[in-house]
């Protein structure tokens, strides 16, 4: 929390300079561990298949709306990021090749786990990739590679949560008028008063893969739509004006 707050009291430079400085390391160990999972020759991509054994529904039925929501409900955030953009016109084909880098990341990263540990367990885990790797302890020339892992889980977790935290504090400077250091300390003790709300990470994801999850396309889809349709509907009344 004290890293996000200094980053957003210094401004969205710093706030984007982060995560610039971070990815290089996070996609380092990545590369590492996938390495050394090739290397002990934990990797069975024959776990995977049959390929679509149930045909195409099963897919579809997961997708919707859960993969849909969860983890790509970020489409606000993303749409009040656009703002800060300098150049002229809105930044759309980065948008839409950053959504398909992190889409084919994360599928190539679930079909590791499950041709490491096979499609029952890596079901199961709530941190698949944590076990994944806690499978290369076979390793006599390194030990607890889970730190490694670990420190992806909270750099990771650092950088979304100051997304939301930095446009959280952008909305609310926006609303009232008020410079946006008067917001980054009280929306900073909302955040981690209320993340003891919850008393375990059970619950957590009871609630986050629950009714959270039936609110989270309006905020992906509906609101974005509409927003769509008044540009358009604007659009079109000036033009005719």
């Amino acid at each position: 929390m004290l890293l996000a707050l200094y980053a957003i009291w210094k401004g969205a430079e710093v706030v984007f300079r982060l995560p610039e400085v971070l990815l290089p390391v996070m996609l380092f160990f990545y590369i590492l561990l996938v390495i050394m999972l090739g290397m002990m020759g934990s990797i069975d991509f024959g776990r995977l298949s049959p390929v679509l054994g149930g045909g195409l529904m099963p897919v579809i039925e997961a997708a919707l709306p859960e993969i849909v929501s969860f983890p790509f409900g970020q489409m606000i955030v993303f749409l009040m990021l656009w703002s800060l953009w300098e150049k002229p016109g809105l930044p759309v084909k980065y948008t839409v090749n950053a959504y398909l880098l992190i889409s084919l990341f994360l599928i190539f990263m679930n079909a590791l786990n499950v041709a490491v540990l096979g499609p029952t367990i890596s079901g199961i885990s709530q941190l698949p990739f944590l076990k994944t790797v806690r499978t290369l302890s076979n390793l006599k020339f390194v030990e607890r590679l889970d730190i490694l892992v670990t420190v992806q889980l909270f750099v990771g977790l650092l950088i979304k949560m100051m997304i939301f935290y930095f446009c959280s504090v952008k909305a609310l400077a926006e609303l009232t008028g008020k410079p946006a250091k008067w917001w980054v300390f009280p929306v900073g003790a909302i955040i981690y008063g209320s993340s003891f709300l919850e008393r375990d990470y059970t619950q957590h994801i009871a609630i986050g893969l629950g009714p959270s999850l039936k609110l989270d396309p309006l905020f992906q889809v509906a609101i974005p739509l509409l927003l769509a349709l008044s540009i358009w509907v604007r659009g079109r009344l000036q033009r005719s004006a």
